[in-house]
């Protein structure tokens, strides 16, 4: 068996050894699921158990365990799951910012960064197969994981059981050697921090597809609220039709709809993060129409289609004559 253990230290108030079971077992099951999902990403089969309990406040011990004769094996898996151990350590406990948690979310995921995460581990991986990681490698994939949804909520989770519960007043983490009954070091958290680990709100930034294509499946021309129903993408999607002039021509029966009849148009969908990080979508709406295109292809588009593109070329073009006329690139 290749073991290597995590110690969680509970800083309380007056010397006491003990604090509520709901707010500590609420505690635990987030940072499992932290450790689910870290030793997932990293490629490792990770079984967890609990070890006995210290004073000192109130230590918990974590056991993380992998059994070779249940896979492959793993090059390297037991400087990789050292290295996952420090991993965890530091992305529970980087230094924190005002709202830094908050501006995470503010930034879109984009392939790009998905796949810087990726390479990152791929570096870690690699190292580990030879010597234990350097420490920088460690810390570069703690920041990339600082993007990462489900890390962010379930750091966001854990602090924010704490935040009511006045008898905690720091939360420490550590690696606990094998043989030794405590952490080497340990990377202590205190209360006047936790508020900058917590997400203020789950809204994440809208997604804009301009020039979105969608088969109209069900317009509504009775006028209203009601969601239009198309097909975008290969997908059936509700979605509500916010170009007043649009829907007002179709209220009007001045422009009307056939089967294979689509719109291209500017769509935007709403998202936010559910509670263990996932990210869900609760709405879709249309905001501007360019054109109506039937199933054999003719398109004609609206008035407001024709400015709106009218504009961004004369936008453009402007842009375009403003550097030109620099003189230089």
């Amino acid at each position: 068996m290749i073991e290597e253990r995590l110690e969680v230290h509970y800083h309380l108030l007056d010397g006491a050894h003990s604090m509520d079971a709901l707010v500590r077992n609420k505690c635990e099951a987030e940072l499992l699921a932290l450790v689910r999902h870290l030793a997932g990403e990293l490629g490792l089969d990770v079984t967890v158990e609990t070890a006995a309990y210290a004073d000192g406040g109130l230590r918990e011990y974590f056991r993380l365990i992998i059994d070779p004769a249940k896979g492959p094996p793993i090059v390297g898996v037991a400087m990789l799951l050292l290295a996952f151990n420090q991993l965890f350590v530091q992305v529970l406990s980087m230094p924190a910012a005002p709202d830094k948690e908050q501006e995470a979310l503010t930034k879109e995921l984009t392939k790009l960064s998905i796949e810087e995460k990726k390479l990152q581990i791929q570096k870690l991986q690699r190292e580990a197969a030879q010597d234990p990681p350097a420490a920088q490698t460690i810390r570069e994939t703690a920041k990339a994981f600082n993007e990462d949804y489900k890390v962010v909520t379930r750091r966001s989770n854990f602090y924010k059981q704490l935040i009511p519960y006045q008898k905690v007043f720091a939360v420490g983490f550590g690696i606990v050697p094998t043989g030794a009954a405590a952490p080497v070091e340990e990377t202590v958290t205190q209360r006047s921090e936790f508020s900058r680990y917590i997400i203020t709100s789950d809204k994440l930034p809208e997604l804009v597809g301009d020039e979105a294509v969608i088969e109209i499946v069900a317009p509504v021309i009775t006028g209203g609220n009601m969601h239009w129903k198309g097909l975008h993408n290969g997908e059936v999607i509700s979605f509500a039709m916010r170009d007043t002039a649009f829907k007002e021509a179709v209220s009007a029966c001045t422009v009307s709809f056939q089967h294979g009849d689509a719109i291209v148009c500017v769509l935007h969908v709403e998202r936010k993060l559910d509670p263990v990080g996932e990210v869900v979508i609760t709405g879709r709406y249309v905001s501007l129409v360019y054109e109506k295109r039937s199933a054999t292809g003719v398109a004609s588009a609206t008035p407001q289609g024709r400015k709106k593109r009218f504009e961004g070329k004369h936008a453009n073009s402007q842009a375009q004559f403003s550097f030109d006329g620099r003189g230089t690139p």
